[in-house]
């Protein structure tokens, strides 16, 4: 059928799916809160982000960490010393709350484009559940990714609000969520293309992508000409350089270019 004669949930259901999707996320990674620090764990959150000596809230904004710049990781890094200290089980649980708040979000997107209510809960079940997940969840180092990936789908989610409904508040949410995930990662500068695959206007698409597109820009000049530490252009060169970076290249064009597709 049509996606507008498509059932929808009945408003009880909807706060069974989400105690579920909680549940499931929770019930998997529950083991990972009895871990410690691992790898870069040790160097990055006892000596860089979120340790070593106090500094200001600003600074996580104007320089890199380890020739990376994804200062909202710092940020949340931050939060967690000042509710746990170091003690790392405090850094897991704010892993496995992300992880929830992502298929949550997973859920609201499907739900949103009109996808029937069992295969969008099977299929953000299914995406809480998947192993490829792990790293991300109980590796506090991957943090990036986690963040990243809300708002990523917090932006799709307010682009598709925007491309139905129009006004400029739903625009301007979706450019700031858009931000926000450039902010936890670079690789999400690929999210400015998206728009242009979700239902809606053609002008209002060609709209918020151009300004996507402008933001992703703009983001990606700062951070290779105007960041020190690591994030200057020589540095960017320098990384070009090496030859496992060469090799991974053609890899991961072709994982944007499947995911696009996706």
């Amino acid at each position: 059928p049509p996606p507008s004669a498509r059932a929808l949930p009945s408003p009880p259901l909807l706060p069974l799916a989400i105690l579920l999707l909680i549940a499931v996320a929770a019930s998997l990674y529950l083991p990972a809160l009895k871990n410690g620090f691992v790898f870069d764990d040790r160097p990055l959150l006892l000596g860089g982000e979120g340790g070593g000596e106090p500094s200001p809230w600003h600074r996580d904004f104007t320089r890199a960490t380890f020739g990376f710049y994804r200062p909202l990781r710092s940020v949340s890094f931050r939060l967690d010393r000042a509710f746990w200290g170091f003690n790392p089980f405090g850094f897991h649980l704010g892993g496995l709350l992300l992880h929830a708040l992502v298929g949550l979000a997973f859920f609201a997107l499907l739900f949103s484009l009109r996808v029937g209510p069992r295969a969008a809960l099977a299929a953000a079940l299914f995406f809480l559940a998947h192993p490829a997940n792990t790293e991300a969840v109980e590796y506090t180092s991957s943090r990036a990714e986690l963040l990243g990936t809300l708002f990523a789908l917090l932006f799709l989610l307010a682009s598709l609000r925007c491309l139905r409904r129009g006004g400029k508040t739903a625009g301007a949410l979706a450019l700031v969520f858009l931000l926000a995930a450039l902010l936890s990662k670079e690789t999400f500068v690929i999210l400015s293309l998206f728009p242009l695959f979700l239902p809606g206007r053609a002008g209002i698409k060609k709209g918020i992508t151009a300004l996507a597109g402008a933001i992703s820009a703009t983001f990606i000049l700062a951070r290779l000409f105007l960041l020190p530490g690591g994030t200057d252009a020589g540095r960017f060169g320098t990384l070009l350089g090496y030859p496992q970076i060469l090799i991974k290249t053609p890899a991961v064009l072709l994982s944007y270019l499947r995911l696009l597709l996706f």
